[in-house]
């Protein structure tokens, strides 16, 4: 069972570094099809060996943009920015459909938050669903006020989350 178990990691992890790159591609379009804004990840990578006996994911030059096609405009902000984003899994409980976060570390970010006229922050619109109120998502973020009432600007160097159980 245990010889069982490891080859399937094995062979599993072996898919994912030969088709690390059009399994991120087909992961971005799922995600950018459900939501209104734009998420775009430079690069993926998988890490079992420094957070053994979890696996690690690392999500490189990560962009959350409030609207489709404005990660190719250059002089656009994006809402949120981080250089990298670190996620750890329990191993045993993702082979068992289970999904358990058990250390988030954020890396040299910044988040740009802006309100419409209508009180809805540029996240909030960024990660709607992409079929809710088609007339919501025509909105662009022009109508967005820029007072200091209703703009927030944050940088951060670093931001790291860890949960540790104690049994």
């Amino acid at each position: 069972m245990i010889l069982a178990l490891i080859l399937i990691i094995i062979v599993g992890l072996t898919y994912f570094y030969i088709k690390k790159d059009d399994l991120t591609k087909e992961l971005l379009l799922k995600v950018n099809a459900s939501i209104h804004g734009e998420l775009v990840v430079d690069d993926l990578a998988i890490d079992l060996l420094d957070h053994f006996p979890r696996i690690a994911l690392e999500l490189e030059e990560v962009s959350l943009f409030e609207q489709k096609g404005q990660a190719a405009d250059t002089t656009i902000t994006p809402i949120l920015y981080l250089s990298s984003i670190d996620v750890s899994f329990d191993i045993l409980k993702l082979i068992n459909s289970e999904i358990e976060i058990t250390e988030l570390s954020l890396d040299n970010g910044s988040i740009h938050l802006l309100q419409n006229a209508d009180g809805v922050l540029n996240l909030e619109r960024a990660l709607e669903s992409a079929d809710f109120n088609e007339d919501a998502n025509k909105k662009s973020s022009q109508e967005y006020q820029s007072s200091d009432t209703n703009s927030s600007s944050s940088k951060n160097d670093s931001l790291s989350i860890s949960r540790e159980n104690t049994r």
